[in-house]
């Protein structure tokens, strides 16, 4: 059977339905109808009044669906503020939960053997065990891979399965007994990120890019038993392969000709399917939907005096590393709203936070701030228009960051909290529970940071408020050419410290060299370095790269993955320590 073939027999399967209707769902000319019913007939598939022919029902008898695995692991990072409490596959659409709704769907085709792999808030989802029958598997590691990794986890379920993913709302149920091939469901909607599009015959074809834009790829697959154990081998490949772990399940099929090849387009009209991906996407299917009024909304509306529909334009911001955010509009103005991320309570004293915004509101290089919540963390900013990070890399734009640290400095803010360095590294620490450090020299490396303790104690500065994460990226210029700002944002970690420890956190965000470290220091001191400012500096790079380290790791148990940064924090430790040490000694010589 050619694409058309398989299209034609399937919808026959079902009812019996005109050329023009046949050709309206196989997307294709009467002609194109008229030559595929001739040919099943001609090779014994279809009786001449197209009703199935033994020869098909046993066909299909060997390929009907048996079972589904649902993918709703995921974390959805664009979702933010709909899955803050709620994950994406149990919103409700018209007062019907997304994956209910594909349960029921399954319903109907007979399909009852249902695996539902999950990830972010999984314990909400134990209920579908008792009310559907359904079974959950666990991937542990949710947060770090996409779901090419959820599905092969169930890689030795795939024979004659449907592949769902679990946040997906589909007008008409897709599911049939009749299926006896392999498709991938896609959308008319033009996509031009799309890496597929549709050939004339009916087939998938592989973009270069320079072609037309392409199809909308829904995520909705039946995987008949002729090719599931290939996909399951290149599945289970791809778990291991840590090039390939960031990737869908659909790269298995992109990535292999015999494999796309095997799977036939089931095209669906643009308004019959959704992804609920954003706010602004269950606005636009339910602006009735209950999810709408989470309390994340609920807080901007009464904070701006705005009613809930006139806060629209939710764009999620990039996942940082201890936030989620998004930006929004409401009545023309943009606000960034800030949704701490996961363990932050931990971490962080939303109090001193707070407090300390309350102290610099009037600094002319502090992002403004509408609401702070002390016991949450819960922020709304106004948006820094045309924002982009400091280049750590340009000594101009350094020196205009150093400016605004001397400023802080200078003024001498006492917020009633001190920033506690060793304290921190012990905290951060204690985190790890049982857990030893991943770094094999570990306790040497800790005792040697250790004996920079009593020389910070005897020669430190006086202390002062700092922003202790001092960052590049937290110095923001804004505005328009001509009329551009730097700004300090993001002061959850400030407290009293000696203002080198801003210096020394700048230089390890920045992967300083020594050379780059040095010179950093004579641009803040204005050329008035002493050995015991370069003594002092080395030692709080040292202390202050054990800290972060630490604090990598502690993330990092939590399934949050910081690459080169966590090694680098590390390697300051290490290699600072021992610059400090020596500074120190040719000091008391």
């Amino acid at each position: 059977m050619n694409i058309f073939e398989k299209q034609a027999s399937f919808y026959l399967l079902q009812s019996d339905l005109t050329q023009r209707e046949l050709s309206q769902k196989m997307v294709c000319s009467l002609g194109t109808v008229n030559k595929t019913l001739k040919s099943l007939v001609n090779h014994d598939w279809l009786y001449s009044d197209r009703t199935p022919t033994q020869k098909l029902l046993k066909l299909m008898s060997c390929n009907n669906p048996k079972r589904a695995i649902i993918l709703a692991a995921g974390f959805g990072v664009r979702s933010v503020p709909l899955n803050i409490t709620t994950p994406k596959p149990l919103i409700e659409v018209n007062g019907e939960r997304l994956i209910e709704r594909l349960i029921g769907q399954l319903h109907q085709a007979d399909v009852t053997d249902i695996t539902i792999v999950v990830g972010f808030m999984k314990e909400r989802f134990e209920y579908l065990i008792d009310q559907y029958g359904v079974s959950l598997v666990f991937n542990e590691e949710y947060k770090r891979f996409n779901n090419i990794c959820s599905l092969g986890l169930a890689s030795d379920q795939l024979e004659n399965a449907y592949i769902v993913p679990g946040d997906v709302w589909l007008k008409e149920n897709p599911f049939s007994k009749a299926d006896f091939y392999s498709w991938y469901l896609v959308s008319r909607k033009a996509d031009p990120y799309s890496p597929v599009r549709i050939g004339r015959q009916g087939e998938f074809h592989i973009r270069n890019g320079k072609e037309d834009p392409g199809i909308k790829m829904i995520g909705v697959a039946y995987v008949a038993s002729d090719v599931s154990s290939r996909i399951a081998v290149e599945l289970k490949q791809a778990m291991t392969d840590p090039t390939r772990q960031q990737m869908f399940w659909e790269n298995v099929l992109l990535g292999n000709d015999a494999l796309i090849e095997s799977f036939v387009p089931r095209i669906l009209p643009e308004n019959e399917v959704v992804d609920i991906n954003t706010y602004e996407d269950l606005r636009t299917i339910d602006g009735l939907s209950s999810q709408l009024n989470s309390s994340v909304i609920a807080l901007i509306s009464r904070v701006l005096k705005v009613s809930k529909n006139e806060i629209g334009n939710i764009m999620p911001l990039k996942k940082g590393m201890t936030n989620r955010s998004f930006s929004f509009l409401a009545r023309d103005r943009k606000y960034i709203m800030r949704v701490p991320g996961e363990g932050t309570s931990k971490l962080i004293n939303r109090k001193n936070e707070a407090r300390v915004y309350h102290l610099i509101r009037d600094f002319s290089f502090v992002e403004k701030v509408t609401y702070i919540n002390p016991d949450n963390g819960y922020k709304i900013s106004e948006y820094l228009d045309g924002a982009r990070n400091s280049n750590p890399e340009d000594k101009a734009e350094v020196r205009q960051c150093l400016e605004i640290l001397r400023t802080l400095h200078h003024q001498k803010v006492r917020s009633g909290s001190r920033f506690e360095l060793f304290k921190q590294i012990e905290f951060y620490e204690s985190f790890w529970g049982m857990q030893p450090s991943v770094f094999e020299d570990y306790t040497e490396t800790k005792r040697r940071v250790y004996q920079l303790r009593k020389f910070v104690l005897n020669h430190k500065n006086q202390d002062v408020l700092c922003h202790i994460d001092a960052n590049f990226d937290n110095f923001v210029f804004a505005g328009r050419k001509g009329n551009r700002s730097l700004k300090l944002i993001d002061w959850e970690y400030a407290g009293e410290q000696d203002p080198l420890v801003d210096i020394a956190m700048f230089a390890i965000y920045a992967d300083y060299s020594q050379a780059q470290v040095d010179w950093l220091l004579s641009e803040y001191l204005e050329g008035k370095v002493t050995s015991r400012d370069r003594a002092l500096l080395y030692s709080y790079i040292s202390i202050c790269g054990l800290l972060w380290s630490n604090w990598c790791q502690y993330k990092q148990n939590l399934g949050v993955e910081f690459g080169e940064y966590f090694m680098h924090q590390y390697r300051f430790a290490k290699e600072y320590s021992k610059s400090a040490l020596r500074q120190i000694a040719l000091m008391e010589d």
